[in-house]
């Protein structure tokens, strides 16, 4: 599993103007249940999506479709973490 954090290196101009790409990006590894979650980081200098991908060269192939890395709006730092504790709810997610 994997936290991805963006940082917008571009103005919030620039980032409004290719949100609804972005939000277009986000619905197809949604729908392919790739992610599980996302949002704004507040304040809002970035975002964070937690991504179920299963290997690290499949999580770079994902974000290279994303408008704001491809048009340089946004920086991605990835984590990988091995989630060993979690609510029962959540355990979809980990099998």
């Amino acid at each position: 599993m994997y936290i991805l954090l963006l940082k917008y290196i571009k103005p919030i101009e620039e980032v409004e103007k290719a949100l609804n790409s972005h939000i277009n990006y986000l619905e197809k590894y949604y729908s392919l249940k790739k992610f599980i979650c996302s949002g704004r980081q507040n304040p809002r200098t970035g975002g964070v999506i937690l991504c179920n991908a299963k290997s690290l060269s499949e999580v770079n192939e994902i974000i290279k479709e994303d408008p704001f890395y491809s048009q340089k709006i946004a920086h991605y730092e990835i984590v990988e973490f091995l989630p060993t504790k979690y609510d029962e709810r959540f355990k979809y997610f980990i099998s």
